[in-house]
C-alpha cells in the first residue's frame, strides 16, 4: 500500500537536483492538509476502486517493463507520495533518481483534479518499475501505461521521459 508524507516527522524530507534541466530543484516534503491532500486522497481511493486488483491489462503492461512488476505489486509493496508545495513549476508529479520509491507532486498537478492526479500517480509508478524518465531517452513508456489502465482520456503521445523544455511550458504534463 502506498504511504503519503503528512507528517515530516514520520517520513525525512529531501530535495533532489537535475542541473542543465528546467527542474533545477525537486522538493520531496511532506502535505500541510487542505485542498491538495484532499485532491491526493480522493485519487488514492479511485485508484484502489477501479485499478487494483481489476485491471489485467494494466497489471500485464507492468510487468513488460524494465522492473518486471505488475501495478498491483508495486501498488501492495508499497511507494511514498510527497508534496512540493511550490506552484508555476514544469511538471505535474515526479519520480526521485535517488530514492526507487518515491513520488511528489507539484501543486500545480494537484490542482488538475483527481482524474489527473490519478494517470500522473500511474505515470510515476512506471517510473518506479524501470520506465525511463529524467535520463533524455526519449521513452514514453510511462505514459503508455494510461492506455492499458483504463485512463485513455488522459495520455498524452507527446509526454516523454523528459521533454524539451517548450514543451514542458505549453503542456506543463508529466515527467
Amino acid at each position: 500500500m502506498i504511504s503519503v508524507n503528512d507528517d515530516g516527522r514520520t517520513h525525512a524530507s529531501f530535495s533532489e537536483t537535475y542541473p542543465g534541466t528546467p527542474f533545477p530543484e525537486v522538493l520531496f516534503w511532506p502535505y500541510d492538509g487542505g485542498k491538495p491532500r484532499q485532491v491526493l486522497r480522493r485519487a488514492i481511493g479511485i485508484i484502489q476502486s477501479n485499478i487494483v486488483g481489476k485491471m489485467t491489462p494494466c497489471n500485464t503492461y507492468f510487468a513488460t517493463l524494465p522492473g518486471g512488476k505488475t501495478f498491483d505489486e508495486i501498488w501492495n509493496e508499497g511507494f511514498w507520495i510527497n508534496w512540493h508545495p511550490r506552484s508555476g513549476e514544469q511538471f505535474d508529479a515526479f519520480s526521485a533518481t535517488s530514492r526507487p520509491k518515491e513520488i511528489t507532486f507539484s501543486n500545480d498537478g494537484l490542482s488538475r483534479g483527481a482524474w489527473a492526479v490519478v494517470a500522473s500517480i500511474v505515470h510515476e509508478m512506471a517510473h518506479l518499475n524501470g520506465a525511463p524518465g529524467v535520463d533524455g531517452s526519449g521513452s514514453n513508456a510511462a505514459e503508455q501505461s494510461l492506455l492499458h489502465c483504463g485512463l485513455k482520456a488522459h495520455f498524452r503521445s507527446s509526454a516523454i521521459g523528459m521533454r524539451h523544455y517548450t514543451e514542458i511550458q505549453s503542456r506543463n504534463r508529466f515527467v
